[in-house]
């Protein structure tokens, strides 16, 4: 059977530069899985062997601290491999001292990075000397509790913004997912646009019409398992289609709409 697999790889030329060409700088855009992290690694222990640069004035940064452990494992791993593989005489002495000195390479992530530059320099950048930064769960728990704490603030003061969205028929809570979207990007500015109101009208004289002869189909009594979504939905415009009142509220008709969404919470 013949090998139809090339002999290198079609960007071989391009992780040969990453590698050899250590004096100048290279953006490296890649899929998944496709090499980036082993030829960063290479990167790094070619600067090492260069002799040019030293392991303290390395810096490598992830996103994750998942990822920085295993960037860390593997960079040592590497330089190992390099000292006993390397019959350089000189190369191997700028090897022996990069592992002897490892734990001055910062390998590590981004918050950790920026936090360890404001360590260094607290006091003009306004902070204690002694802050922690957070965690994604203590983040996490910080902002719902800032969104709690506005909320319940807006309730004791009767915030004329809660009544204006109590007649909208819009709940606080379904703005939790708008909140948490500010906090992810706080450098965008929420951009925002008027919409003219639907036309309900036909809308609702389809759905009583539908409901109207669905309705002769559904049975008296309420079956063991009980009614079917659907069900649910034609059985709530029989009952509120007599209250006039109640249907030529906008917020209303919507609700009644909503019933008949395929989309299920």
């Amino acid at each position: 059977m013949s090998n139809h697999f090339p002999k290198e790889l079609i960007d071989q030329k391009a992780r040969e530069k990453i590698i050899k060409e250590i004096n100048r700088n290279i953006l490296v855009e890649a899929s998944a899985g496709s090499g980036k992290t082993s030829s960063l690694i290479h990167r790094m222990a070619a600067l090492i062997k260069s002799g040019k640069f030293k392991v303290d004035e390395i810096a490598a940064i992830t996103f994750t601290r998942k990822a920085a452990i295993e960037l860390k494992e593997r960079f040592q791993q590497k330089i190992e491999d390099s000292f006993r593989e390397t019959e350089d005489e000189k190369e191997k002495v700028y090897l022996r001292e990069a592992l002897s000195n490892l734990e001055q390479c910062y390998l590590g992530t981004i918050h950790s990075f920026c936090a360890r530059l404001l360590r260094e320099r607290p006091i003009e950048a306004g902070l204690d000397p002694e802050f922690a930064e957070l965690d994604d769960l203590d983040d996490t728990l910080l902002k719902e509790e800032a969104w709690e704490r506005y909320l319940l603030n807006l309730k004791i003061d009767e915030s004329p913004s809660l009544i204006h969205l109590e007649e909208l028929g819009i709940k606080p809570s379904e703005l939790a997912d708008c909140y948490k979207t500010i906090c992810t990007y706080p450098e965008v500015k929420p951009f925002f646009q008027a919409s003219p109101k639907p036309n309900l009208k036909e809308a609702i004289k389809e759905i009583i019409s539908f409901s109207d002869e669905a309705s002769q189909y559904i049975p008296d009594e309420e079956p063991k398992m009980g009614y079917d979504k659907l069900q649910e939905a034609v059985l709530s415009v029989k009952r509120m289609k007599g209250f006039h009142d109640y249907i030529k509220e906008d917020y209303n008709k919507i609700k009644l709409l909503e019933n008949f969404s395929k989309s299920e919470k």
